[in-house]
């Protein structure tokens, strides 16, 4: 019952969203479309070209293959969700995004035993929704895979310094951020006072950090310059 109300809902939204865009007297196409230069959209064999053009295609779940995690092919993501039939005794969800606490929320409170795995400590997740997943029955877990790095190999740290690993940090240039010595420096003292004196809110201020350029003149920048 649940299931064909929650579908007689969606298709209800959908039809509304198609109502507005035919009013709206919108062209709409259903295929993939390629930019074969700017500003123009290839769509099935036929070119259109505008002015502004906006990408809003969504996104989609990030699922690991079974050679990275075994078991992987028995999970579903949020869409598979929608489709149960049956109310799972036991589920597990991985992720700490919107989604995922919502979904965790729906199945505990229908009698699933839930758990919850952090892969990342995601904000959203603050120490209040925690206390209350717990509270409400739900299980939560964190998992770690090792300090994490960016698309350019710089260690991910938070505005304390923290990297993805609990009592590891980093700063510096192994960071990607404000590339300078003294800016590493200020930032290893503001965590040795944070980590060995107690000041739980000592942090490097990032913004308006001032630079110079020895060269002849010398040049030197501040702010938003």
């Amino acid at each position: 019952v649940i299931k064909e109300k929650r579908d007689a809902y969606v298709s209800r939204l959908n039809t509304i969203y198609q109502n507005n865009l035919t009013k709206a007297s919108f062209l709409q196409t259903h295929h993939s479309s390629v930019f074969s230069f700017q500003p123009t959209v290839e769509v099935n064999g036929k070119k259109y070209t505008a002015p502004h053009i906006l990408i809003a295609t969504g996104g989609v779940p990030s699922v690991p293959q079974e050679s990275q995690i075994p078991g992987a092919s028995l999970g579903i993501t949020s869409d598979g969700f929608f489709q149960l039939e049956e109310l799972p005794r036991r589920s597990v969800i991985v992720g700490a995004g919107y989604i995922a606490v919502e979904i965790a929320g729906i199945l505990s409170a229908l009698g699933s035993k839930t758990s919850i795995v952090l892969r990342t400590f995601d904000s959203i997740i603050s120490s209040n929704c925690t206390e209350e997943l717990e509270n409400a029955g739900i299980e939560v877990l964190k998992y770690s895979q090792g300090i994490q790095t960016d698309d350019k190999g710089h260690i991910i740290v938070d505005e304390f310094q923290n990297t993805t690993v609990k009592g590891v940090y980093a700063v510096g240039d192994v960071c990607g951020k404000a590339l300078l010595t003294p800016v590493a420096i200020a930032a290893g003292r503001k965590l040795a006072h944070r980590l060995f004196e107690c000041k739980e809110d000592s942090k490097l201020d990032y913004d308006n950090i001032p630079t110079v350029v020895f060269s002849h003149p010398p040049i030197g920048t501040v702010g938003l310059t």
